[in-house]
């Protein structure tokens, strides 16, 4: 069904005619007082019954822990089950881990209410994939070197910024200037040449559009004349900020 906002500027949302089967709906009618309904996400899932008919419209007021009533919705509704999919935001119900409280009341005078909370969403480490592409790399060659790095971001939520940082062998300058790049989605790679000669190391680091980080670092040395290629995960990874402040 579509939702109006009692304001000055009203939105009006599309019909849902058809219950998404695969979200979990809040039942106005039958909501038990005493609990208290988790969301993870930024919108809430409203199912309400009418059995009488009369109207088509039911008010709805949302309110804080304090019980001030922090928004008023008008929902348009038919006889029978109807539901309603709204971003918490159109509730000015965008607090984590604090609790509001929707009420109602039907044409006959009947009251509803149910409460809700939003969790807070609590940053996670986000898996990344480097993958080394040795296109030219031969050691104690000073001029036939290039390898190729692919960057991707395996979790998490879209755009992602990536970070792409080349140290030298003692992790104390870097030997090219850093890039950044943004990935739209995660089936995109990000992409870096690199024609140094080994040893060196290759860092990135991401971020996606809920502030979740992720890190990852390569090693390219030789030993005894034998390229060889180490990813690592590390969780003291080189503090690249110093290097970026300029040095007084």
């Amino acid at each position: 069904m579509s939702l109006i906002l009692s304001m000055l500027a009203p939105r009006t949302y599309a019909q849902q005619t058809v219950e998404d089967k695969k979200s979990y709906f809040i039942n106005f009618n039958s909501s038990i007082e005493e609990s208290v309904h988790d969301l993870r996400g930024d919108s809430i899932n409203i199912q309400y019954h009418d059995g009488i008919g009369k109207t088509s419209t039911i008010t709805v007021m949302v309110y804080d822990w304090h019980h001030a009533e922090v928004s008023r919705l008008m929902l348009q509704k038919s006889f029978g089950m109807n539901h309603y999919t709204m971003p918490l935001a159109s509730l000015s119900a965008t607090q984590s881990e604090v609790t509001y409280t929707c009420e109602t009341v039907d044409e006959s005078g009947r009251k509803y209410k149910f409460h809700f909370r939003r969790e807070m969403q609590r940053p996670i480490e986000l898996s990344i994939s480097i993958k080394a592409d040795p296109i030219d790399l031969k050691c104690g060659d000073l001029d036939h070197n290039m390898v190729s790095f692919f960057g991707t971001a395996l979790q998490g939520r879209a755009p992602y910024t990536l970070k792409w940082f080349v140290l030298n062998e003692n992790q104390t300058e870097f030997l090219y200037q850093p890039l950044e790049q943004v990935l739209n989605s995660s089936d995109v790679s990000s992409n870096i040449m690199v024609d140094k000669s080994p040893d060196y190391y290759v860092v990135l680091y991401v971020a996606d559009a809920c502030g979740n980080e992720g890190k990852r670092m390569v090693h390219v040395v030789c030993h005894e004349n034998e390229k060889q290629i180490n990813t690592l995960i590390l969780e003291n990874l080189p503090d690249v900020s110093t290097l970026l402040t300029p040095s007084k």
